[in-house]
């Protein structure tokens, strides 16, 4: 029994893949999806944000935060998460900024 060849090269195998996260970016009938419109889970939402999960929850269920329902799931867009942390920061002025 011979065996059996591969004709795939490095080229093909580096486009598969670049396709294959090409297409992770699309949503499934094929429309393009921004990064900043991408929903981030609880999970990836509660890392970028530096809580727990259970927080994050907690500050979405009474409004402190801004959340999305999928069905059952809770979604977070990244612009919404920008905005709670910008104006939940404490701290000394910047430079040129007058603290009211």
């Amino acid at each position: 029994m011979k065996k059996k060849e591969s004709t795939m090269t490095a080229t093909t195998t580096l486009d598969d893949k670049k396709e294959e996260k090409d297409m992770k970016k699309n949503v499934p009938d094929g429309i393009p999806v921004e990064a900043g419109d991408r929903l981030m889970t609880v999970a990836e939402a509660s890392r970028w944000l530096g809580c727990a999960a259970s927080t994050l929850y907690l500050w979405s269920e009474t409004g402190r935060i801004k959340s999305v329902r999928v069905g059952r799931l809770r979604k977070f867009r990244l612009e919404d998460l920008k905005d709670f942390a910008d104006h939940n920061t404490e701290g000394s002025n910047l430079p040129g900024e007058v603290k009211e």
